[in-house]
């Protein structure tokens, strides 16, 4: 039973992989806009994830007029962390500018001549006088870069929230079977609503269904707005919106905007189902411009998540829209109106939250900006909002977790074509010669081999994508030390002659990952401390630092003439010095203590895995060895 002796020994190897971590960060700007732009600058931001990982975003444009405003594009190929413009989504109908409520949405079938993977912008054309309101839907057939115009879906009034006009709003596309729905806010029935919120139907994106009644209530003066809609995994959908002139208001205000919610087996029949409140366990209640996505973490019934836009915390429920479920979580993201979110396709643990701000007046300072946490990691969703970035010491630590998870991942890959070489051998010598009897091991050695070569790809992705991590949290590193250098140069004699030398300097700490070189500046202007630290620098051996790593070296000797020549200007300057030098050279010693215990103890990791790899060589030479003297007795 040699074949299936083989499988079992490799079956455990495909268990064994280790645990893949994506990408957070916290409070990542997309867009700051000029100073030219009108109040509120930005809003309304919108994010898009493709069906191959590419992200896409826009929002509201507050741009000078003329020209019309517009619907940026802009695209991420790294997860959210770094954006790039790529397109405008304008009117090319009206004349009058795409000026609110963007939407994006990418068709998971065909719908008439549009087929499956086409991006749809939905929105609202307004003019700049606000007299009229336009939802139309236009379209990408190249992943966001050009677009055109498709349809025209509901025709309103003058665009302010007042009773007795008549504008629409904030359109939100899903698909139900064989439809396109688009959900948007309607103030048209005036006579008997302040506002409802409705939805109409399409088969080609062309010709649009009659409209639908989804919420609405009695009292005249009720707004609910902002509708948004996913499905769960019991097959019914949930319809989050705000209810404007909701029951019970906080001390202090008689309208407010509580954030409810409706639950139906179908999306296009919410009218008569009964509406919740979200509340959490601890009593917050949210409200204003909610936003509602579904992720298959959590569970069997995965985990509703829900933002709003009076609160910079996300509220969940895993128990499918139970009222007494919802639980509320930190996160870093800051308050915006109408904040959104995005789970991603390939790794449901993280979820994404994009903001653009607060409404007029915002003062200039409204930009876009974007957060990922995942949901495992309660500590990292944790993170205070003013946080943007962790200081060096966290970037440190990460790095080195980055650098252990490399040397575990480079013995399974070593081990795991080792062992797929191995297969593929013992099944090209022996498949013309092996008895009946063994024909299902060989099934089950070739579906051993397929899963090998899937996890293979995995792994090296996976290593791919730490050592592009290590390499930007280096640069992070360096980028917080230069700063930390520009905050201590604050002394007289450094604006004179050492700052401008220091300054022309920086390029080299930016190409040189080395924490300790950046603190050679920091004592050059003490010519007595100079040969000191040069050593210390240099990697010399100390009792507490006996590992010798490369990484420590300079990349090219240094020269400090300039230094000694900075005088200082006073006594009161000069007296300055020495606390100062001796604080950066013992926080230099420390920080090559700290790097050098790192790499000592990535070495014994190394170490470690280096004899895992070679017992298992030794087990399979074993192996080898007891098959050969199976086919000797054979013959």
């Amino acid at each position: 039973m040699r074949f299936a002796a083989i499988v079992s020994f490799l079956l455990p190897l495909v268990a064994a992989k280790p645990a893949q971590k994506g990408k957070t960060f916290s409070n990542v700007e997309i867009f700051d806009p000029p100073t030219n732009y009108r109040d509120p600058q930005v809003l309304y931001a919108r994010p898009l994830e493709l069906s191959d990982g590419t992200l896409l975003g826009t929002w509201e444009n507050y741009s000078p007029e003329p020209p019309n405003v517009w619907f940026p594009i802009v695209k991420s190929k790294d997860g959210g962390k770094t954006w790039k413009e790529i397109s405008k989504v304008k009117d090319t109908q009206n004349n009058w500018g795409l000026r609110y409520q963007p939407q994006l949405y990418e068709l998971p079938r065909a719908f008439g001549k549009y087929p499956k993977g086409t991006v749809l912008c939905s929105g609202s054309s307004i003019p700049s006088d606000l007299s009229e309101t336009l939802i139309e839907v236009y379209a990408s057939r190249d992943k966001g870069y050009t677009w055109e115009f498709v349809s025209h879906v509901a025709l309103g009034g003058e665009a302010l929230p007042n009773p007795g006009l008549t504008p629409v709003w904030e359109p939100f596309l899903m698909t139900y079977k064989e439809k396109l729905i688009l959900y948007y806010s309607d103030q048209r029935d005036n006579a008997t609503h302040s506002q409802k919120l409705v939805h109409q139907t399409t088969t080609d994106l062309k010709k649009w269904s009659k409209v639908v009644d989804d919420t609405k209530y009695a009292d005249y003066y009720a707004r609910p707005g902002m509708p948004t809609v996913a499905k769960l995994p019991n097959n019914e959908y949930i319809y989050v919106y705000e209810y404007g002139g909701g029951p019970n208001p906080p001390a202090g205000s008689d309208y407010w905007f509580p954030v409810y919610y409706r639950l139906s087996k179908d999306p296009q029949k919410f009218l008569n189902k009964a509406h919740h409140q979200i509340v959490s366990n601890d009593g917050t209640t949210p409200a204003g411009s909610p936003y509602v996505v579904w992720t298959p973490y959590g569970g069997k019934n995965g985990t509703i998540v829900v933002s709003c836009g009076t609160r910079s915390e996300i509220f969940t429920n895993q128990a499918l829209g139970d009222a007494s479920a919802w639980k509320k979580w930190d996160v870093p993201q800051p308050t915006a109106y109408t904040r959104s979110l995005l789970t991603f396709q390939k790794d449901p643990d993280l979820l994404m939250i994009m903001g653009a701000g607060i409404l007029p007046p915002a003062g200039g300072k409204n930009t876009v900006s974007a957060s990922v946490v995942r949901f495992s990691t309660k500590q990292e969703n944790r993170i205070p909002a003013n946080q943007s970035s962790p200081d060096v010491s966290n970037l440190r630590h990460r790095r080195s977790e980055i650098e252990q998870e490399l040397c575990k991942i480079k013995p399974y890959i070593r081990g795991i074509k080792q062992r797929a070489r191995e297969i593929i051998d013992e099944i090209k010598i022996y498949q013309k010669d092996v008895p009946r009897e063994y024909w299902k091991d060989m099934d089950q050695l070739r579906s051993a081999l397929k899963e090998i070569k899937r996890e293979l790809e995995k792994l090296t992705t996976l290593k791919r994508r730490l050592r592009y991590e290590a390499k930007e949290l280096r640069k992070e590193a360096l980028r917080q030390i230069v700063s930390k250098l520009r905050s201590w140069m604050k002394l007289r004699d450094f604006r004179c002659g050492v700052k401008p030398l220091i300054e022309s300097s920086l390029p080299e700490i930016a190409t040189n990952p080395h924490y300790n070189q950046t603190s050679l500046y920091l004592t050059m202007n003490h010519p007595r401390r100079i040969e000191r630290v040069s050593r210390v620098i240099k990697g010399s051996r100390t009792s507490s630092s006996p590992v010798n790593d490369q990484r420590l070296q300079l990349t090219k000797p240094l020269t400090f003439t300039h230094y000694s020549q900075a005088k200082p200007q006073s006594a009161q300057v000069e007296n300055a010095y020495p606390q100062r030098v001796e604080y950066v050279y013992l926080y230099t010693v420390e920080m090559k203590r700290e790097v050098a215990s790192i790499a000592a103890e990535t070495q014994a990791i190394k170490t470690d895995y280096r004899f895992r790899v070679a017992r298992l060589q030794r087990d399979i030479a074993q192996m080898q060895r007891r098959l050969d003297q199976m086919e000797r007795s054979k013959a």
